[in-house]
C-alpha cells in the first residue's frame, strides 16, 4: 500500500502543469455547476413550494367577470348563494368557500410603539377552512360570547407594506410578524377616517384580537369569521343584496382545472387576477429553475470533457511507465488503483475547492439578503442557505461522474502485450 501511495505521489508530481490545469478546470466547472444547480433548485423547490402553498392546484379563486366603461370597471353580475349552489354542482368540486366583504365604512384603531394609529380598513369574512394556515385547531373562529374579543386574521402582505413603506416614511420601527399575535385593537363599525360612506345605524366598536397571520394572496387586509361579517352587513347595509366578492372552489385531486374554469365561466365567474398572476409566476419559476439546472449540467459536461482531455494527455504520456511497472510485477488491481487514485485525487481536490467556494458565497449572500428576506413574507427566509446534505450529495455525484473518464483507459494498464513492451522499452 505504501508503495502504491509513493507511485501515486510520484505520478502527480510528474506533470504538475497538466495536473494543475485539470484540477482548475474541474474546480471551475464544479463551482459553476453547484452555483447554477443550487440557484435552480432554490427556485424550483423552495420558491416553487411556497408558491404551491399560496396557489394550490386543487383550489381556484373566482370572482365576477368585469367589463369597462371608460375609467369605471363594471361587474357583469353578483356572486350569490345561487351561484355557490351551481358551482357545487360542477363535477369534481369538493367544496365551495365564499368570501364576503364588509359593505359599509369601517376603520381600525390601535396602538403601535406608543403611537395611536387609525385608518380605514379592508375587511373580509372567511370560513375557517380559508384561514386554516394562520390559526391553530384550538383557536376559536366564530362569533365571540360574553367579553371575549373578536378573532382577526392579518394579511402578511399588510405587514410587508408597513415594513417596506409606512414604517420608513413615518420613522416607526419595523415589526416582526410574530410580534403582532395577540395584539388588541378596535374596529369602529359604521365610521370612516376620511368620511367615505354613510350608515343609518349608530357607530359601535368591536374589541378585536389578532390570532394569526395569513399568506393568502387574496387577503390584503383583515379577515373576520364569515358569520360576523354577514351579520354586520345585514345590520349596517340592509338595502344591499347579499353577495360575495370572491369564492374559492376546492377541486378533487387530479381534476381537470381547465374544464372547471370553462364551466365556471358559464356562470359569470372567472379566475381572479391574483390567481392568473400566480399561475404565470409558478410557470415562470418552474421553467427558470429547470433552465438553470440544465445550464448547470451543460457547464459541468463541458468542464468534464476538458478534464477528460487533459487527463488523457497525462495518462498517454505515462503509458510507458505503466507498461514497465506491469512488466516488473505490478498486478492489474494495483495498476487500476493507481489510475483511479490519480483521477480521484484530482477530482476530490477540485470538489473541495468548489464546495468551499459555494458554501462561502452562499453564506455571504444569505447574510446580506437576510434583512430583506425577513421583510418579505412571501419569500422563504432560507432561500440562499446551502443544505450540507445537498452539498454532500452533489459532491459525491460529481466525484463518481468525474471518475468515468478513467474507465476507457483502464484496459491499457490491465492488459500488457509482450510486443508492446519490447516496442516501447
Amino acid at each position: 500500500m505504501r508503495f502504491l501511495l509513493h507511485l501515486l505521489w510520484r505520478h502527480l508530481r510528474q506533470y504538475p502543469g497538466r495536473a494543475a490545469a485539470a484540477l482548475a478546470v474541474l474546480a471551475l466547472a464544479s463551482t459553476l455547476m453547484l452555483a447554477l444547480a443550487g440557484a435552480g433548485t432554490a427556485l424550483r423547490f423552495r420558491i416553487g413550494s411556497r408558491l404551491n402553498d399560496l396557489f394550490p392546484e386543487e383550489q381556484v379563486r373566482l370572482e365576477t367577470t368585469r367589463g369597462r366603461l371608460g375609467p369605471i370597471a363594471i361587474e357583469a353580475g353578483l356572486i350569490t348563494d345561487d351561484t355557490l349552489q351551481k358551482l357545487r354542482a360542477i363535477p369534481n368540486v369538493k367544496a365551495v368557500h365564499p368570501i364576503e366583504a364588509i359593505r359599509f365604512p369601517v376603520r381600525v384603531e390601535g396602538t403601535l410603539f406608543g403611537t395611536t394609529i387609525s385608518s380605514d380598513a379592508v375587511i373580509h369574512g372567511m370560513e375557517r377552512t380559508l384561514v386554516a394556515d394562520a390559526i391553530g385547531t384550538r383557536t376559536a373562529w366564530t362569533t365571540p360570547s360574553g367579553q371575549e374579543q373578536f378573532p382577526v386574521i392579518v394579511s402578511s402582505y399588510f405587514i410587508d407594506l408597513y415594513n417596506l413603506g409606512m414604517a420608513r416614511s413615518s420613522g416607526l420601527p419595523l415589526i416582526s410578524p410574530d410580534s403582532i399575535i395577540d395584539r388588541h385593537f378596535k374596529i369602529y363599525v359604521g365610521e370612516s377616517t376620511v368620511g367615505l360612506g354613510k350608515t343609518k345605524e349608530p357607530v359601535r366598536w368591536l374589541d378585536c384580537r389578532i390570532v394569526g397571520i395569513s399568506h393568502q394572496p387574496g387577503l390584503l387586509g383583515l379577515a373576520l369569521p364569515l358569520e360576523v361579517v354577514t351579520g354586520l352587513n345585514r345590520m349596517y347595509a340592509p338595502d344591499q343584496p347579499k353577495s360575495y366578492v370572491q369564492v374559492v372552489a376546492e377541486l378533487a385531486r387530479g381534476a381537470d382545472r381547465a374544464n372547471f374554469v370553462k364551466a365556471a365561466a358559464s356562470l359569470g365567474v372567472r379566475p381572479s387576477r391574483e390567481e392568473e398572476i400566480g399561475s404565470q409566476i409558478k410557470l415562470g419559476v418552474k421553467l427558470t429553475g429547470w433552465g438553470l439546472i440544465v445550464l448547470a449540467l451543460a457547464v459541468f459536461g463541458l468542464g468534464l470533457l476538458t478534464f477528460y482531455m487533459l487527463f488523457a494527455m497525462i495518462f498517454h504520456a505515462r503509458r510507458i511507465d505503466l507498461i514497465r511497472l506491469r512488466a516488473m510485477g505490478l498486478t492489474p488491481t494495483e495498476a487500476v488503483l493507481l489510475a483511479i487514485g490519480e483521477v480521484g485525487v484530482l477530482a476530490a481536490g477540485a470538489l473541495i475547492i468548489a464546495t468551499a467556494l459555494n458554501f462561502i458565497m452562499g453564506t455571504i449572500i444569505q447574510k446580506l439578503a437576510s434583512p430583506m428576506l425577513r421583510q418579505v413574507s412571501s419569500i422563504p427566509a432560507n432561500l440562499f442557505d446551502w443544505s450540507p446534505a445537498w452539498l454532500a450529495a452533489a459532491a459525491f455525484v460529481i466525484l463518481i461522474v468525474a471518475l468515468i473518464p478513467a474507465l476507457p483507459m483502464l484496459h491499457w494498464v490491465v492488459r500488457v502485450e509482450p510486443g508492446e513492451v519490447i516496442r516501447d522499452l
